[in-house]
């Protein structure tokens, strides 16, 4: 174990460890809310490498420390959290990983009518070998400055325009690294107590380093969406739209097509519940010769709690890339899909304490077929959060 991961660890678990005494709560400085959190997974796979032959097993311990801060101030809000996660293999340890998190937020409110959000986000992260399209570890950072105005025209309406600035910079795969300017407006308009559709218009540039500018394009896109809240436990938000792509250079041709979203959460009851997730969009490609990638999928989790804390929970997704475009002109135009399941049993021993196990299951078929691979994970993990 090195210094570092020592000392991120030493530091959150000297403010868990004396709290594990007390009463649950958070910790406070006057109106500031202090959350750690330690996150501990003990985890084997059968195919660390992701490929399709010569499997490799190994064991590997996977380590998230962290903290947020919240400090409501007025009708305002100010957070910052940091995280740290280590993944260490037991016998193959150049596939280790380290990455960081960083983010802070202020929310201001002025009023009933007028909001205000800045947010910012930092990434020192990393792609696996299973979801980089070169099956190699694809390390990153990237940050995502943003800012959100939102204005209520009437008690049943409002408007509101971001805009996000995202930089990314790869460190294996250089012809990635780009800057996306993104601005969005939306008109909502409720017109049930808990129910709104809203209208939604997206511009962005995306402007690739000098050696890669040929990619350089705008995206427009136009959706139109609902969104509810019925409960706190039953939320959701669908969409659906076209997206236009215009490179800059006119020897790129350019492409549209329709996009699609939905995030729904609902609990049946106090023990039951489920999340369902879908997406149709176009990303920026992650293979040269490429001009973009089409992605479509989903994801379903259904929960069950059995006895008050012991909680069952079942997972299924699929995802499915095509790329646009032949490899060097020879082959066909690369399609991926990868199927996963699961199955995953969590006990919550406090409120600021859970214990789980869980297996998944991968299965990546690509017509590219040194893509292919199967994977299966069996994990034990304990989670502290204040």
């Amino acid at each position: 174990m090195n210094i570092i991961k020592k000392a991120a660890i030493g530091a959150i678990a000297s403010i868990l460890l004396p709290v594990a005494a007390m009463a649950e709560g958070n910790l406070h400085a006057g109106p500031l809310e202090f959350h750690p959190f330690l996150q501990l997974r003990e985890a084997y796979s059968n195919n660390i490498y992701t490929t399709p032959n010569l499997k490799k097993p190994d064991w590997y311990t996977n380590t998230v420390a962290g903290l947020r801060l919240d400090l409501p101030f007025r009708e305002h809000r100010a957070q910052a959290g940091y995280s740290a996660e280590f993944r260490r293999y037991a016998k193959y340890d150049s596939e280790n990983t380290t990455d960081h998190h960083a983010n802070g937020l202020l929310d201001f409110k002025f009023g009933r009518r007028l909001g205000l959000t800045l947010t910012d986000v930092y990434a020192k992260g990393h792609e696996g070998r299973g979801e980089s399209s070169t099956g190699f570890i694809e390390r990153y950072e990237t940050n995502a400055a943003a800012a959100s105005a939102s204005y209520a025209l009437a008690d049943i309406s409002k408007v509101q325009l971001d805009y996000t600035r995202i930089s990314w910079d790869y460190k294996e795969s250089g012809f990635r690294n780009r800057n996306e300017d993104l601005v969005s407006a939306y008109i909502y308009l409720r017109f049930l107590p808990k129910t709104s559709g809203f209208i939604e218009y997206d511009h962005k540039y995306i402007d690739y380093n000098a050696n890669n500018s040929n990619l350089n394009s705008m995206e427009d896109s136009g959706s139109l969406g609902l969104k509810w809240e019925a409960t706190e436990t039953s939320t959701g938000t669908v969409k659906a739209g076209f997206v236009q792509k215009n490179f800059s250079n006119t020897a790129n041709k350019d492409f549209k097509t329709w996009t699609a979203s939905a995030d729904v959460n609902h609990e049946f009851t106090d023990f039951s519940g489920f999340s369902l997730g879908a997406y149709r969009m176009v990303n920026e490609t992650t293979l040269t010769g490429n001009r973009y990638i089409v992605s479509t999928g989903g994801n379903l989790e259904l929960r069950h709690k059995f006895f008050t804390k012991f909680t069952g929970i079942v997972t299924a997704a699929i995802a499915n890339d095509r790329f646009s475009d032949t490899q060097s002109g020879v082959g066909p135009v690369r399609k991926d899909t990868t199927v996963s399941g699961g199955a995953g049993l969590k006990y919550a021993m406090r409120d600021w304490l859970n214990a789980g196990l869980d297996y998944t299951h991968k299965d990546k078929n690509s017509n590219n077929n040194a893509s292919d691979y199967e994977e299966n994970i069996y994990g034990v993990n304990i989670n502290f959060e204040l």
